[in-house]
């Protein structure tokens, strides 16, 4: 089974629980399976790494994915008070 986590060098575990909780209320609010999204992630750097083509891109919904996984990483790096360019983020690992 996989297991949403933050991850953010230097932050201790409470921190990145707390992290994790307010990522998981993004997800929650919005009705968005985190591993849906993430999933969505990957497509659009796909389609990203082969230039955008206008035959293929994300729907409606994977794009709305998308944008709440990006709302769910703010949430995290907004509590643990990430600076300009160490962003925490959200990964899968395997329990």
């Amino acid at each position: 089974m996989m297991q949403l986590e933050v991850v953010h060098e230097g932050a201790t575990p409470a921190e990145l629980e707390a992290a994790l909780r307010a990522a998981m209320a993004v997800f929650a609010a919005a009705d968005v399976d985190p591993m849906a999204a993430w999933g969505a992630l990957a497509m659009e750097e796909d389609w990203d790494d082969r230039g955008f083509p206008e035959d293929a891109g994300l729907t409606p919904t994977e794009q709305r994915a998308v944008e709440v996984f990006s709302e769910a990483q703010v949430a995290a790096c907004e509590v643990l008070n990430c600076p300009p360019g160490r962003p925490a983020m959200l990964s899968f690992r395997e329990e």
